[in-house]
């Protein structure tokens, strides 16, 4: 069997399982399908990478470096793209987190943490225009 066969197999398994509506999003062009890359191998059990200490300072020295929110959302975007290394970057800046937290709400405690409070102190001081 081909790559293309098998390909079509998977996309075909994967389209008998939607619904009606979302077969009829997909035909009327109001929803598409998106290919998404996942971290490790499920099928070898090969773990993601795990998010040693030196990395997460690293990350954390970006955080606070960096001017805006959107900024720290693309470094975290880039180097912690699992939950789990989110949760071990929270847990290394010394933020709570529980196991009912979601991943937005991970990210954003991070980033309100290590850019939100210096941007909320130079508001608050009335100083927006200085740097660093």
């Amino acid at each position: 069997m081909n790559d293309v066969t098998r390909l079509l197999g998977i996309v075909g398994d994967f389209i008998s399982k939607l619904s009606e509506k979302d077969v009829e999003d997909l035909l009327n062009r109001r929803s598409r399908l998106l290919v998404e890359r996942r971290e490790g191998n499920k099928r070898t059990g090969t773990p993601p990478k795990r998010l040693t200490d030196q990395e997460a300072k690293e990350i954390l020295y970006h955080l606070n470096l960096a001017p805006t929110r959107e900024d720290g959302i693309e470094i975290l975007n880039k180097d912690c793209k699992t939950r789990s290394r989110l949760v071990a970057l929270a847990r290394a800046a010394d933020l709570p987190v529980q196991k009912r937290d979601k991943v937005l709400t991970i990210r954003d405690r991070i980033i309100e943490a290590t850019i939100g409070y210096r941007l909320r102190s130079r508001a608050i001081r009335g100083a927006e225009t200085v740097h660093e």
